[in-house]
């Protein structure tokens, strides 16, 4: 097989790390209950339930989402600097790791972009952890970003596939999909036809975000399980 034309990445834990800044970076509504002060499970459902349209749509922001869920849903309205204080404080760690990603990252792209291999992302983010892309050096090194916000779809929609794909003028044929199994995108991928569809273990493994058994699914998923992501340099150059 020759070398593949390009290859789509995950975006949070695949190229950036929350987890390795704080191993806690994951509990963002445990942050935003501790500092407003509200019901957790009430916030918490809310938080599932709103999911969906909070990757799909820039505004209305976080920040006013939660100010209406306190105000209408709670009865308890917050000052608009509490809120945007648990806020900070819900995603300084994902902000620190979109401005700062591992240096293997940076190393794995720099070496795909000189072999000429195009560099896509596929993220379902919601407005507010995504803040800081257009200044990460990440931003500098890939050739298409394609964001649920902006799509109005989600992984694993095959449209959202497609889209990036379309954006890197490649087919799913020839081209690899990495990712650390959020979203169902490793068999979204796999659906799609990509020839290669790769788990990225490494900033997942050991933080707690997934369940044993969460991590086990995903390997069996995916066609390819790697713990450093610079083995995709390797295994995109010669994927036989």
């Amino acid at each position: 097989m020759p070398i593949m034309q390009a290859v789509v990445f995950d975006f949070f834990r695949t190229l950036v790390a929350p987890e390795r800044i704080n191993p806690s970076a994951y509990k963002r509504t445990d942050r935003i209950v501790s500092i407003l002060q509200i019901d957790s499970d009430k916030f918490k459902q809310w938080w599932l339930e709103t999911k969906r349209e909070r990757n799909l749509q820039w505004s209305p922001t976080l920040k006013e989402r939660i100010g209406l869920f306190c105000n209408e849903s709670l009865r308890q309205p917050k000052s608009e600097s509490l809120v945007e204080r648990a806020i900070y404080e819900a995603d300084r760690y994902h902000y620190e790791a979109v401005l700062n990603p591992p240096a293997e990252v940076i190393e794995a792209l720099s070496s795909l972009r000189i072999k000429g291999v195009r560099i896509g992302v596929l993220s379902n983010c919601d407005e507010d952890e995504i803040r800081y892309l257009s200044r990460s050096p990440i931003a500098k090194l890939v050739d298409a970003i394609a964001l649920s916000l902006d799509m109005k779809i989600m992984k694993p929609d095959p449209a959202a596939y497609s889209y990036i794909l379309g954006k890197l003028e490649v087919s799913p044929e020839h081209s690899i999909f990495v990712g650390d199994g959020e979203n169902q995108e490793l068999s979204g991928a796999k659906a799609v036809g990509f020839a290669r569809v790769i788990f990225l273990r490494q900033f997942v493994k050991n933080t707690g975000f997934q369940l044993k058994e969460k991590l086990a699914e995903f390997e069996r998923i995916a066609d390819i399980t790697i713990d450093d992501i610079r083995d995709v340099i390797s295994i995109a150059i010669d994927p036989a």
